[in-house]
């Protein structure tokens, strides 16, 4: 707690139900660890690469990543508090059973992320590019994709409705609803 440690190499540590606090990383590797059940706060991930890492059922209170690589990474069943993301790129991330509080994905690349039966209470994206993430099993109501750019996205019908989408997004959710849109 209350340390900056920056160019730091961890190969597949695991280590369960730690706690960080005050703690800015910066340039820091942690691959294929498993740091499931921390607790993190006030914590901020600046250039970090925790590609196929799990923080699975970690909890993270005003935390920040910022321009990290999360490919692969796991934070299934974890809470986020007050976190944001920002120029991340997130390939194939999981945020299966994850729920989020004030949360925030800001230009981020989220490309086969999976949302799977996520809970959400002020849930934003900016900006971000969701190509082919799912969200099933999750209510998109109060959620505002229109920012973000997607070509497909995997949800289910049953639970779109109040979630919020751009004009030139609207024809994929009608042709996901078997809606044919003729000129």
């Amino acid at each position: 707690m209350d340390c900056v440690i920056r160019h730091e190499v961890v190969d597949e540590w695991r280590l369960e139900k730690y706690s960080l606090s005050n703690v800015v990383f910066e340039h820091c590797v942690f691959q294929a660890c498993d740091f499931s059940k921390f607790d993190v706060s006030d914590v901020v991930f600046k250039h970090c690469d925790l590609s196929n890492s799990k923080w699975e059922g970690g909890y993270f209170y005003r935390t920040n990543f910022v321009n990290c690589k999360l490919v692969g990474t796991s934070f299934a069943e974890g809470h986020f508090q007050e976190t944001n993301f920002t120029q991340c790129f997130a390939n194939y991330a999981v945020f299966a059973e994850v729920t989020f509080n004030q949360t925030k994905f800001s230009h981020c690349t989220m490309q086969g992320t999976d949302f799977y039966h996520v809970r959400h209470n002020g849930l934003q994206w900016d900006s971000c590019d969701l190509n082919d993430a799912s969200f099933e099993e999750t209510t998109l109501k109060g959620l505002d994709f229109s920012q973000s750019m997607f070509e497909v996205l995997h949800v289910d019908l049953n639970q779109v409705q109040g979630c919020k989408i751009a004009p030139g997004q609207a024809a994929l959710f009608a042709m996901m609803l078997g809606i044919e849109i003729r000129e």
